[in-house]
């Protein structure tokens, strides 16, 4: 995945992780800057926290495709060049990531409005749901916007992520030099004359560190032992199943 993709999949991320909230904010007929209250777990400040952790080669990128280039110069002032471009591009990407999240929460939001817009229509009179009904209505959209996308990702802290988890950590051990690269980063190089021919086990596993990444994109350039200590951390209770 390129950068774009990458703010994409952290956006979608974060919508499915704090769902309740999200859903709650739109309910409310609230704008995504307003979640930044006690009441909706400060989703604001939750999301300029998230980390994004860039090399020289990977800021250059940045800069370049991001649509949202930060210009407060005061935040690198006094860096050495190479360093304040990583500041100014880790700045850029989290501008990029809130107006993207604002983005999917106001189409949701969208929906939503369209949809008690549409059983009005239909009953011919202004109505009033209950938060029962209300909850069923946003509950629709949800499921109508995950169907849309052919993979949405993991909660964090969920069975499901811990699951994943310790399939790509098992299948990563099977595959020799190429377990050495980072969650989402596998490929296969011609000069070493594998491919997928000759090498179904690699071939099975290079299908599944690009899928993997899709539900855990939190953890995309990680490596084995940092995706390993976001297990153990993560999933303390279930210390004794770590493959």
């Amino acid at each position: 995945m390129g950068y774009k993709e990458d703010i994409e999949e952290y956006a979608i991320c974060f919508i499915v992780e704090h769902e309740e909230q999200i859903k709650k904010g739109i309910i409310n007929n609230l704008d995504f800057e307003d979640l930044n209250e006690k009441e909706y777990n400060y989703l604001g400040d939750l999301l300029r926290e998230r980390e994004f952790y860039f090399s020289l080669d990977d800021a250059v990128v940045v800069i370049d495709e991001c649509e949202e280039l930060e210009e407060d110069k005061g935040l690198w002032e006094g860096q050495q060049p190479e360093e304040a471009l990583i500041i100014k591009a880790i700045y850029s990407a989290q501008n990029d990531l809130i107006v993207k999240t604002d983005e999917i929460y106001n189409t949701l939001k969208e929906g939503y409005v369209n949809a008690i817009e549409k059983l009005e229509n239909d009953k011919g009179e202004k109505i009033n749901l209950n938060d029962k009904n209300k909850g069923e209505v946003i509950n629709n959209i949800f499921k109508r916007w995950e169907g849309e996308r052919e993979v949405i990702p993991l909660k964090n802290g969920s069975i499901e992520e811990k699951e994943a988890i310790e399939e790509w950590l098992r299948e990563n051990k099977t595959v020799g030099i190429f377990g050495g690269y980072p969650l989402g980063s596998c490929y296969i190089d011609s000069r070493c004359g594998s491919g997928y021919d000759n090498n179904s086990q690699l071939a099975n596993y290079l299908d599944l560190d690009r899928h993997t990444v899709k539900l855990i994109p939190h953890l995309k350039g990680k490596y084995t032992n940092e995706v390993e200590e976001y297990y153990k951390k993560k999933f303390s209770k279930y210390l004794k199943e770590v493959v």
